[in-house]
């Protein structure tokens, strides 16, 4: 065990282990079990995805998502959704797409085009 008088610098507060808390006590674990998630209210990066493909002004993606019901503000190049989703809008060559991702930077990444033609294709990077 770590002791915590002899750090001079700052001190660690102590873990409480999970038998301390009582979770493997009878009792505790016979209390109501947390609410069910509803994965209705969760948004996900792929549904941004659809949302903003073939979309090719940054302000006309800002209110094509606020008409999907969520709350979207811009910086720069970038759309933020509901502070979870973010969306960047890249144009290199000629050519513009954007890249839908987690405001936490988790996998996947979605690349959605912005023209509307057979070659775009709608796609994750994991």
């Amino acid at each position: 065990m770590l002791n915590t008088e002899t750090l001079a610098l700052q001190t660690v507060p102590k873990c409480t282990l999970s038998y301390e808390r009582g979770l493997h006590d009878p009792e505790v674990l016979d209390e109501a079990p947390p609410a069910p998630v509803n994965d209705d209210d969760i948004l996900t990066a792929e549904q941004v995805a659809k949302v903003l493909a073939g979309v090719s002004a940054i302000g006309v993606a800002r209110t094509a998502l606020e008409q999907a019901g969520w709350n979207a503000t811009i910086a720069g190049n970038r759309i933020t959704v509901n502070q979870e989703i973010e969306a960047q809008f890249i144009a290199a060559n000629n050519k513009t797409w954007w890249q839908v991702h987690t405001a936490d930077g988790t996998t996947p990444v979605w690349i959605v085009g912005t023209q509307v033609d057979p070659a775009n294709r709608v796609g994750c990077v994991e």
